[in-house]
């Protein structure tokens, strides 16, 4: 006998022996060798590995109720990839004799469905065996029903087998072929007695009954038939063996595919072929099982759901395992997940703009982390963008008047009335804020991506772009006031140029913009007047269809010497309406609805854009903004004009 790596023997057999004692006994028995099959091929059962049956012995085919051997052998091939119990059961013991090395006979039970309707439990031996002598075309499946002659008692000296999962070698002179590992599947058909087989099916019954998870058995219309103890618990009682008859009866398939129908037909499809069919459940979206798992009305249940088919040895019909497991809690956390990671990515994009390829800063803990080549790779070169700053008149004297607090709101409510203005498709792209500096770019994104436009690229358009953003900003400007009372005035300057645009630093890294055209539109912003558009001759070169008005012969810049410089001449009030009336309204509704506030039954959605539109007073910022019953204790203490009601009114 051949002995295997852990020097166990392991028994040598050719098909004319098996053959001749299998007939002369009356034993059911087969024989089957292993064969390669590739990668994902569905008669595989362990790894690429799966099996040839090369015989079948007489009462093995009488048991299949097959006409002949090459139709058993078929009928057997078959059912490895069309019943996942035989499959699994060849699987255990290849991997008990391949990875544990263990050569020795090993026994499960299983269910044979005979031929007058009953079914038995039998005991089935799987006995590893190596086959010599077995000649080409081995499988009896081709047809004739014979069996390949070989001979007993082949025995090779010592234990110098080869890796039983090694090619074959050659071996001793007189064997025609490389000997094959396989094994002999033996029924034993003697049943037990009916107290023995009584205590197998208690003893899988008990397995059954205390697992965790519910495990339900369906008929084809999905009626409960019999349940484990976890699904009685989760569901109620409703199996037809724990009921009387004609009690209310429903579907669980029909309820457990609330959520997605269209899976069922999939499921049905999966498990007539043999595969187990798994999916995850959104459960509560059935009113029937609400009810039985006692949900609120706003609670979600999900479910990682496992179907297997098999057949009622009761009722000799197809029925359906069904075991759930209840994922809530996952899902709900991977949700959590999905919400930060989508916060992160917005965060992200606040602060990185969107690349054509973007390398991968964000480390596993969530911290951005920049190298030189990352830095360079965000590095981008503009041929020509305009860029705009702007900021408030008299901004340095409200400092001083106001607490921080109460300027910290004013900054923050008018800002977020010019972001509205961005969030229009205006194609302007918002560089950064300083104090109350407001610095604006267009022709930024130009380059067409697969998530809209990416940085880089030329927009011809993005001086008339960022001029109508300025337009709108002085209109919308001119409608506010500020916490002192005064109108909000701001200096708006634009130049146009080239660029280059990147993100710098480690800690807490910047989207900046770098060259001279940054540098002229500052000077543009800080040389202008309150409450006008003041561009260079660039710029107004970019627009000449605008009315302009020319600053004299010039003005000193700083750093520049003497420019040619334009104020817009146009009237804001013709400009822009509809984005103008949507930042007021916003205001309004922030205004009139604040913490703890509700709006007034007189004040209509439309009222409140009249009022604070055109014909009411201008809006003090302010009064939209300020959290009252958060910032009392520091606004009280502010040194604030007497006439200033810090109150929502």
């Amino acid at each position: 006998m051949p002995c295997n790596g852990s020097g166990q023997r392991v028994r040598g057999v050719t098909v004319e022996s098996v053959q001749r004692g299998a007939e002369s006994s009356g034993l059911t028995i087969t024989l089957s060798v292993l064969e390669d099959l590739g990668d994902g091929h569905e008669r595989a059962f362990f790894h690429n590995w799966g099996r040839s049956v090369v015989y079948a012995s007489p009462a093995s085919v009488r048991m299949l109720d097959a006409p002949n051997m090459a139709a058993a052998a078929r009928m057997m091939t078959m059912s490895v990839p069309a019943i996942s119990a035989i499959r699994s059961s060849l699987a255990g013991f290849m991997k008990l004799l391949l990875v544990g090395g263990e050569a020795e006979p090993s026994v499960l039970r299983s269910v044979v469905f005979n031929k007058g309707g009953r079914a038995d439990v039998v005991c089935v031996w799987f006995i590893p065996v190596v086959v010599y002598d077995l000649g080409e075309g081995h499988s009896c499946e081709g047809g004739g029903g014979g069996a390949v002659g070989l001979r007993d008692g082949v025995a090779t000296d010592g234990c110098g087998t080869p890796d039983l999962l090694a090619e074959p070698q050659a071996t001793a002179a007189g064997i025609r072929n490389p000997p094959r590992l396989g094994f002999l599947a033996y029924f034993d058909q003697k049943p037990p007695s009916d107290s023995r087989q009584h205590a197998y099916m208690m003893r899988d019954h008990l397995g059954h009954r205390y697992t965790p998870n519910p495990v339900t058995m369906v008929d084809e219309d999905g009626l409960i038939m019999s349940q484990n103890p976890a699904s009685v618990s989760t569901i109620g009682v409703h199996g037809c063996e724990a009921r009387l008859p004609g009690g209310p009866r429903w579907s669980l398939l029909k309820e457990l595919f609330a959520s997605d129908p269209g899976a069922e037909a999939d499921m049905r499809a999966a498990t007539g072929s043999g595969r187990s069919w798994s999916r995850r459940l959104r459960v509560s979206d059935s009113p029937v099982l609400r009810k039985w798992l006692e949900l609120r009305d706003d609670e979600e249940r999900w479910h990682d759901v496992q179907v297997s088919r098999l057949r009622d040895p009761i009722h000799l019909k197809t029925c359906f395992i069904v075991a759930e497991t209840d994922v809530t809690p996952l899902v709900q956390a991977q949700h959590q997940v999905s919400r930060m990671h989508r916060q992160q990515e917005v965060l992200l994009r606040q602060i990185l703009p969107r690349q054509p390829a973007e390398p991968d800063v964000v480390e596993p803990d969530g911290t951005i982390r920049l190298t030189c080549r990352d830095v360079m790779s965000f590095a981008t070169w503009h041929e020509s963008v305009t860029v705009l700053f702007a900021d408030i008149k008299g901004f340095t004297t409200m400092s001083q008047q106001l607490h921080p607090a109460r300027v910290m709101l004013f900054l923050d409510t008018l800002y977020n009335a010019f972001d509205c203005l961005l969030d229009e498709e205006c194609g302007c792209y918002k560089v950064e804020t300083i104090g109350d500096c407001y610095m604006v770019c267009g022709g930024l994104f130009a380059q067409p991506g697969a998530h809209g436009a990416n940085l880089g690229g030329v927009d011809p358009h993005h001086a008339p772009k960022v001029l109508r953003f300025a337009k709108q900003m002085v209109d919308v400007a001119s409608r506010l006031r500020t916490p002192l009372g005064d109108p909000v005035e701001m200096r708006i300057g634009l130049h146009s140029g080239p660029c280059m645009s990147g993100v710098v630093g480690r800690r807490m890294p910047r989207f900046c913009l770098f060259g001279d055209t940054i540098n002229t539109a500052s000077r543009m912003e800080s040389t202008g007047l309150p409450g006008r558009i003041h561009v260079s001759e660039a710029t107004r070169n970019l627009l000449t269809d605008e009315p302009w008005e020319a600053r004299g012969e010039g003005i000193e810049v700083k750093g520049k010497g003497r420019m040619q410089t334009y104020l817009w001449g146009g009237d804001v009030d013709t400009q822009c309406h509809k984005a103008r009336d949507q930042v007021i309204s916003m205001i309004a509704e922030r205004r009139t609805s604040g913490p703890g506030k509700q709006p007034r039954a007189s004040e209509s959605s439309g009222n409140r854009r009249a009022g604070a539109g055109q014909s009411g007073r201008p809006l003090r910022v302010s009064d939209a903004s300020c959290a009252t019953n958060y910032w009392q204790p520091w606004l009280n203490a502010a040194p604030v004009r007497k006439s200033f009601d810090v109150r929502h009114r």
